[in-house]
């Protein structure tokens, strides 16, 4: 199966296969299980889901590091780029001109042409450097595992890594902390099923207007019975630690921070719920292979920072007519306005806003930044997600269209080191089997971010921004990402109206990726500052003795 998917072309190509490749590697997890709860099976076990479990995607980042440390020139790096991303653009081109009522044949013939020919000639380039850079295929060829004792090498004493592998109805659970290692089987009836379709529903209201204390008792009792299920028989491992969980499958669509701890009976509101998130912080990982490959980011003391809010008032007709559907009725987002305002001012960073905030100034700058802050409408496309879109201003003075597809992030070099998705959907998409959701997230990772910020559900424009500033505040004050997330959440639960404190409004938000601070809090400043004023006045006393001393003499 490792050698079919390295050998298929097209990371589209890939994909179509997850499944069956994902089935696989699912039933050997299944097998590895049978063959005995042993630490050695534990091993073998967790190194198959490693194996399985978004290989695609660390596929494609070990192919990105290895064009960079194998040798290959920067000239050429550049030419493999735009070869991909004129293949994109050309797929695209195909795709939205056959979602046309009346598509033109003549039109389909002239560009699937340039898309063969374009094929061909990365085809051609990517035989060139197999030849010429032998190094880089076998770094890209890389088809090993993570073991227990790389992810517990990672892991901090205040972790606990906590990955899920689902095979039809059996949960198989693999639960690290940096000194210890179980996993768990659990046989998946009916009720989970219908508990976490239940939880999904409930979380997303389609009227809030008609939420009765009914639909409280059944937030709160799938909330319990997923937990129950996913978390409890963990407990004892993870009390005041940060979670990290790795999900699959269906499991990537509920926020765990979400998830209710205990059994409870009356309640007063949705206030007054034991979620997880009022006990531990929550980090997200793709995978294991992820987690470890990812690198820490150093705190600095005044990291750069844009933000980005564009207007839709007065917006020109796309370039492609089938696109149209994607701005019509597009609202302006006046909490995203406030909110990249207020975000700026704490992170005394950039601003791209109104009629500024256009694809072609966005990519031309974005790569100088080491926080990118996202506010802004998205299309999540169901179909092919590597065509969702984050929607710009869209100006007649560039050749850009203003839609920024994930296929063009995936092309881009971003080094920021952190990514806030605060658009509609960003961490939403298609559920790949084995890869997960294929979101406009996923692209910044690809594209070298290694910590995001997205969200889950089309959020809230004023609650949303006022979980974000939060966000922003705490992170400024030197807090990890998880944990400054926590903590605008909570803090936004206590002060939320009955009505807001309804998940909803708060828990869609995820932290994904590496975790550790960005920022050196001007308080810790004052330390060295304290020990070099102190030293200097020994330093002084120090001599003014010697020299008294010998003045005396």
């Amino acid at each position: 199966m490792e050698e079919i998917r390295i050998g298929i072309f097209g990371e589209e190509d890939k994909l179509s296969v997850s499944s069956e490749y994902n089935e696989v590697f699912n039933k050997a997890v299944a097998a590895a299980y049978q063959m005995g709860n042993s630490r050695g099976n534990l091993e073998l076990g967790f190194r198959l889901a490693s194996k399985g479990k978004a290989a695609i995607l660390s596929e494609s980042l070990n192919r990105l590091n290895s064009l960079s440390v194998s040798g290959v020139p920067v000239k050429v790096q550049a030419e493999e780029r735009r070869l991909r991303q004129r293949i994109g653009l050309l797929t695209e081109i195909v795709y939205e001109e056959e979602k046309k009522s009346n598509p033109s044949a003549q039109y389909l013939r002239t560009v699937e042409n340039s898309l063969f020919e374009t094929q061909q000639a990365y085809r051609s380039q990517l035989q060139s450097i197999k030849v010429n850079y032998p190094n880089y295929f076998s770094l890209k060829f890389d088809t090993s595992a993570v073991s227990i004792s790389q992810v517990q090498k990672k892991l901090r004493y205040n972790q606990v890594y906590i990955e899920y592998v689902i095979q039809d109805s059996s949960l198989y659970i693999f639960a690290l902390t940096k000194e210890r290692s179980v996993w768990n089987y659990q046989k998946l009836d009916r009720t989970f099923f219908a508990s976490l379709k239940e939880f999904q529903r409930q979380l997303v209201p389609s009227d809030f207007g008609k939420l009765t204390i009914q639909d409280l008792d059944l937030l709160s009792t799938s909330g319990y019975h997923l937990y129950q299920k996913l978390l409890e028989p963990f407990a004892a491992m993870f009390i005041g630690k940060e979670l990290i969980i790795v999900p699959h499958n269906e499991l990537t669509s509920i926020p765990f921070n979400a998830l209710i701890t205990k059994k409870v009976g009356h309640v007063g509101g949705y206030f007054d719920l034991p979620y997880l998130i009022t006990q531990n912080s929550v980090l997200y990982a793709l995978s294991s292979k992820v987690f470890v490959g990812g690198g820490n980011s150093v705190a600095s003391i005044f990291p750069s920072a844009l933000s980005v809010a564009p207007t839709y008032k007065g917006t020109t007709s796309p370039s492609l007519s089938s696109r149209e559907a994607y701005r019509d009725n597009l609202a302006e987002l006046y909490g995203a306005e406030d909110e990249v305002k207020w975000v700026s001012q704490i992170f005394h960073g950039d601003v791209l806003a109104g009629k500024d905030a256009t694809e072609h100034r966005f990519k031309e700058v974005s790569s100088r930044y080491d926080i990118l802050h996202l506010a802004m409408h998205t299309y999540t496309d169901s179909v092919n997600p590597m065509f969702s879109k984050l929607i710009f201003y869209n100006s007649t003075d560039t050749t850009e269209d203003g839609y920024l597809n994930a296929y063009e992030v995936y092309n881009m070099r971003i080094k920021a080191r952190l990514a806030i998705l605060s658009a509609c959907r960003s961490g939403d998409g298609n559920l790949v089997k084995g890869e997960g959701l294929m979101s406009i997230a996923r692209g910044f990772r690809f594209a070298g971010c290694p910590s995001l910020v997205v969200t889950q559900w089309r959020v809230d424009d004023y609650s949303g921004g006022e979980v974000i500033k939060n966000f922003a505040k705490n992170l400024k004050r030197g807090y990890a990402k998880s944990d400054a997330m926590r903590i605008a959440q909570l803090s936004f639960l206590a002060t939320a109206d009955p009505l807001r404190s309804h998940p909803y409004f708060w828990a869609g938000y995820q932290v994904v990726g590496e975790d550790t601070p960005l920022f050196i809090p001007v308080s810790m400043l004052c330390i060295p500052i304290i020990i070099l004023l102190i030293a200097l006045a020994q330093l002084f006393l120090s001599t003014r003795l010697f020299r008294r001393f010998y003045s005396l003499r």
